[in-house]
């Protein structure tokens, strides 16, 4: 599990049986504890996908984003390059909703792209095991 702490905001990554959970935290204001806001499990290319979104800039508009707009999950996920550091996004499918960001390092982004990539790598592993036993 990566955790990354900036300004009263919490990211959680983790692998969790095959799946990548990513949770995003932020303080309650009536009870000023870190609270859950959004969450959204990756599966299969997407984890991939997500990957290459942090750590390989060949998959940038001109703009220097990239998006991950799947209607399956409940965000759709943004990561924006700013010189050598990510913007991590979180944005509604409706207009108006709250859009909650995070700045990860260039290690940070790092570090998730590399589990990113070793969760995707085991679902390979054992989608091959179950297609040969």
């Amino acid at each position: 599990m990566i955790t990354i702490a900036r300004e009263k905001k919490l990211l959680k990554v983790m692998d969790h049986k095959g799946v990548l959970v990513v949770a995003f935290y932020g303080q309650d204001v009536a009870s000023l504890e870190l609270v859950e806001r959004h969450r959204v499990e990756l599966t299969g290319e997407d984890i991939e996908f997500f990957a290459g979104m942090l750590i390989n800039p060949e998959v940038l508009d001109k703009t220097g984003k990239v998006d991950l707009k799947e209607p399956d999950y409940p965000y759709i996920i943004r990561v924006r390059w700013d010189n050598h550091n990510r913007i991590l996004s979180f944005l509604p499918w409706e207009e108006g909703g709250a859009v909650e960001k995070i700045r990860l390092s260039p290690l940070d982004a790092l570090k998730i792209g590399k589990l990113a990539e070793r969760t995707c790598l085991i679902n390979h592993l054992i989608e091959r095991l179950k297609f040969e036993g």
